[in-house]
This record gives C-alpha cells, structure tokens and sequence, in this order.
C-alpha cells in the first residue's frame, strides 16, 4: 500500500504548481513529483486537477494499491459521491474513470498541516517543473519529509 499526498498552489500572479510525495507503508518516501501549469486557476479546479495528474504520475510509476490524501475536502468529498460542484464535473470524472487502473484506490482528507510537505513541495514547483524524484527530493532548506 502506497500512501499519495498531493496538493496545489499559485505561483505568483500567472501560474500554479501541482505536488507529490509518495510514502511506504511503513512512511519511507518513495517518491515525489512537481508539476506547474502558466496559468492561475480556480482553487477548487486547481486542486481537482493536481489529483488527476497525480494519479496519472502513480499510474505511470506502477503504483498498484494506493491512498491519495488531500487537503481539499471538496474534492475528496466529488471523489467518494457522484456529486461534484460543475467546475470540476469533468475532471473528476476522468479521476473516476482512472480509478479503474489501481487494484487498489482509496481518497482520504487531511488537514493542511498534514499535508505541508506536499504543500511545500509545490511551492517550488516553479524550479522543478515537471520533475520526479526517486528516493532524494529536491535540497531546498523549506523541504522537510
């Protein structure tokens, strides 16, 4: 079982940032990603669409068994029910139709500062774009796993 954290921000006035970390069952990280779009979106769009990518990143990694944790509760709450707000209808319809890739899937919420290292590490998405790292995250002295 492969425990995602995954979470969205802006970057500056024109672009926002997606993040990853996934963790061990046993809470050893394993990996962890950034990408950044060139465009300020929504909030509940960007976090409904951090989600997608990030389940496409595990999908791609061969991840089999996974919990994907987020500090947004909308989307999570779009997740488990088939009711979602109509900005973010269609994505989460593609996350729904990803799920069917996994053996296993779950979707939790946490609280934000349960999730800051994912926030964090999309925060410096900016410097990483579209970046995986296996087992040695980016040195950055605002990164702590």
């Amino acid at each position: 079982m492969i425990k995602v954290n995954v979470d969205a921000r802006w970057s500056g006035a024109n672009s926002t940032s997606f993040g990853f970390v996934a963790r061990s069952h046993s809470g050893t990280m394993l990996v962890a990603g950034t990408h950044e779009e060139d465009q300020r979106m929504d909030p509940l769009v960007a976090e409904a669409l951090a989600l997608r990518w990030c389940m496409l990143q595990a999908r791609e990694l061969g991840m089999d068994s996974v919990i994907f944790e987020s500090d947004s509760l909308s989307v999570i709450r779009a997740m488990k029910t088939d009711s979602s707000a109509w900005t973010i209808q269609n994505i989460i319809q593609d996350c729904h139709a990803l799920a069917k890739d996994f053996n296993y899937i779950s979707f939790s919420h946490v609280k934000r500062n349960a999730n800051s290292p994912t926030h964090m590490l999309a925060s410096i998405a900016f410097k990483f774009n579209d970046h995986v790292w296996w087992d040695h995250p980016p040195t950055e002295s605002i990164f702590y796993l």
